[in-house]
């Protein structure tokens, strides 16, 4: 094979009308399924200054000097849901092994104690010790759920329904009328214990359990049982066995600040996109000044008119509205995002059909270039081998190697050494053995073929398996497959994309 890597595409000329005419041959290689447009644009994204940092500090100062004040944890929970980003209300145990607080000292701190505010990420961490606690390293317990969703009937309970059936249950063990393991095995919604008598065995507190539910076991004294409320519902749990070592359990509330951006820092940013936007009107502005200015153009491409968000661009949709009223090389208006602005040119637009020349022009000008050394390379083949039928005779002539390609199939994707190369194994699987081809092109380059041996495929007595496994690998892609020929042939354009839904 001679590659047409060995000759610079620089060096090929190709004139418009070998261009026009490549492309008229090879049409529907340029066919477009569903129109898509191209954008390339410049994004401002808004960042909080310096001065907004330390409006933002002096404020989480303030929180840290009120969350001391707060005294009991109705007042802690109200405190967070009002000062907390989103209202979220934060509270979780941790261990010397996990703690998140980072400082030594919250191992001897009295209860109460604040910390912070600190810098975390985009975030300013008040965190507050709100108790401690003496709790087994490991426990063990069995439990009856009383589910909010029952799945023995498969209904749903309210809570207060669950609860009252809960402590029902609770005063039946306590004056033992009913045995714990009947109860679990007639009453427990949580399948996965059944057969367990409710028992997952020794636990600590790195399971995987609620915290509700890890707590009356590793807080608790063998023997107790107690109902106990989680998300899934209501426990009726008995502590089976406590740990004899034993440590120290943290809870920590925190108050999360996020660092953003002041109303005046966003309209800064807001300004600059303006003004890029004004400045740039054209096509050929908006690329001298993204040079000029040195910004970081940014590229969002096959956009689909039904699309609602880009590659890091949620909730586009207006912008996708506007890329499809748009001419080629319009520059946008600024659209504003959640933490940015953006700018856009449109810089190409595919309909629906055979894509246009000037879309395509450079890749039609790269194979066009590539025939025209085919065209070359099968000449020189010609000419210098001549009639000659042996490959060592042939490649000595053309200066080249013979390649060897071992049990090639005819389902073969790649050519050892060379690749995608269909042309090859079409042209090696049609020929008898000892034949030798005439230079054929392909996809990689030039080449002459010559066929060693054969080995034929062993046909198997009984096709029905074979057929068995073609249908089961086909059947999934009828359907979707249907849907798509027909949805083509009723020729039906998808506008939806302008609507509000």
């Amino acid at each position: 094979m001679k590659r047409y890597s060995t000759v610079s595409d620089s060096t090929v000329k190709v004139s418009d009308d070998e261009i026009s005419a490549y492309y008229n041959k090879h049409q529907n290689d340029y066919k477009v399924a569903q129109s898509s447009r191209k954008i390339e644009y410049i994004a401002y994204d808004v960042l909080p200054s310096k001065e907004d940092y330390e409006a933002l500090l002096k404020d989480a100062q303030r929180v840290t000097d009120e969350f001391k004040t707060k005294t009991t944890a109705a007042e802690d929970s109200s405190y967070m849901a009002q000062e907390s980003e989103g209202g979220q209300i934060s509270v979780s145990s941790y261990n010397k092994k996990n703690m998140i607080i980072a400082d030594s000292t919250v191992f001897n701190a009295p209860k109460g104690t604040v910390y912070g505010p600190y810098t975390e990420g985009t975030f300013l961490k008040i965190y507050k010790l709100t108790d401690i606690k003496s709790i087994a390293d490991s426990a063990k317990v069995r439990h009856i759920l009383i589910g909010l969703q029952s799945q023995r009937t498969q209904t749903q309970r309210t809570p207060e329904a669950a609860k009252r059936i809960a402590d029902s249950l609770l005063t039946l063990i306590k004056t033992k009328q009913v045995k714990f393991d009947t109860l679990v095995k007639t009453m427990s919604d949580d399948m996965g214990s059944l057969d367990k008598g409710g028992d997952y065995g020794w636990f600590d507190e790195n399971k995987g359990f609620v915290e509700p539910f890890k707590n009356a076991g590793l807080q608790g004294t063998v023997g107790n049982i107690t109902v106990v409320p989680t998300q899934f519902g209501f426990h009726i749990i008995e502590v089976l066995a406590v740990s004899k070592t034993r440590h120290n359990s943290y809870t920590v509330a925190q108050i999360t600040k996020l660092i953003s951006p002041s109303g005046e820092t966003t309209q800064e940013y807001y300004k600059a996109a303006s003004d890029f936007a004004g400045k740039n009107q054209t096509g050929d502005a908006f690329n001298k000044s993204v040079d000029a200015e040195k910004l970081n153009k940014r590229i969002a491409e096959n956009i689909k008119e039904g699309d609602k968000s880009l590659p890091g661009l949620e909730g586009a949709k207006d912008l996708v509205r506007w890329v499809y009223k748009a001419k080629k090389g319009e520059v946008s208006p600024v659209f504003e995002f959640k933490d940015r602005f953006i700018v856009a040119q449109l810089v190409s637009i595919k309909d629906k059909g055979i894509a246009a020349l000037e879309d395509v022009k450079d890749d039609v000008t790269i194979k066009a270039i590539r025939d025209k050394k085919a065209e070359a390379f099968i000449s020189e083949f010609n000419t210098k081998a001549g009639a000659s039928k042996s490959l060592d005779d042939i490649a000595s002539k053309m200066g080249l190697t013979v390649e060897k390609a071992d049990n090639l199939t005819f389902s073969a994707y790649n050519v050892a050494a060379i690749g995608r190369e269909d042309a090859l194994i079409g042209t090696a699987t049609a020929m008898k053995t000892g034949a030798t081809s005439k230079a054929i092109k392909g996809d990689n380059g030039v080449f002459v073929v010559n066929v060693a041996s054969v080995t034929e495929a062993v046909l198997p007595q009984d096709f029905k398996g074979k057929q068995m496994e073609m249908e089961r690998m086909n059947s999934g892609r009828v359907d979707y497959e249907l849907f798509d020929a027909i949805k083509e042939k009723a020729n039906i354009e998808d506008h939806r994309g302008k609507f509000d839904f």
